[in-house]
This record gives structure tokens, sequence and C-alpha cells, in this order.
């Protein structure tokens, strides 16, 4: 889920600055090297260029590689939140009292099971 959002961001990027530049997805995919179609795939987030696909973009729409990379917002899961938060707890604690600490997470797994 997490690569389709950032394909389909990437994708809006791309086409906003082609269509900037005045290229058809045709003249840009001439320059570059590959199809039509595969440009129309990489707009609509069906497609992700590989990183010499994206630097030969970059370079043909004459923008640094590293504005497809900005803005982009990457949403962490509500578990991976909560697995940080506890990272973060366990960091200030002491070695015997993350021992018991994983004593008791490792119990609760097993009474689940």
């Amino acid at each position: 889920m997490k690569n389709y959002i950032f394909s389909k961001e990437l994708g809006k990027k791309i086409k906003e600055i082609r269509k900037t530049k005045k290229y058809t997805q045709s003249e840009l995919a001439w320059a570059i090297g590959v199809s039509p179609n595969f440009i129309g795939l990489i707009e609509r987030g069906k497609k992700m260029p590989s990183l010499k696909t994206l630097f030969k973009i970059s370079k043909t729409l004459e923008i640094p590689i590293s504005y497809f990379f900005e803005e982009f917002k990457y949403q962490l899961h509500e578990e991976d939140i909560l697995i940080k938060k506890i990272s973060s707890l366990l960091k200030e604690t002491s070695e015997d009292d993350k021992k018991v600490i994983y004593k008791l997470v490792k119990s609760i797994i097993k009474r689940k099971k």
C-alpha cells in the first residue's frame, strides 16, 4: 500500500512537470527511451519507474531528481506508531526492567495462542 501511495504521488509530479514544460507523453517517452504507454502508466501510479528511468526523466525535464521525493508524506500505520512508542519507553528503562517487561509480554502472547 505504501508503494502504491508513493507511485501515485510520483506520477502526479511527473505529469505536472511534463505539462509545465510542454512535453507530450510521446515526446518524453522518446527522449528517455520508453514507450508512451509506459509514461502513462507511471503518471497514473500503475507502474514505478526504475531509478535510472527516473533520473532520465528528471534530466529531460530539467529538474533535480530530489524534487520527486520532496513533500512526500509517509503515514505510519497505527501499529507502527504503537511499536515506536513502546520502543521509546523501553529506552528509558533499566536492563532489569527490560527483562521483566520482555517476560511479561512473552507470557501475554503465549496465552493468546
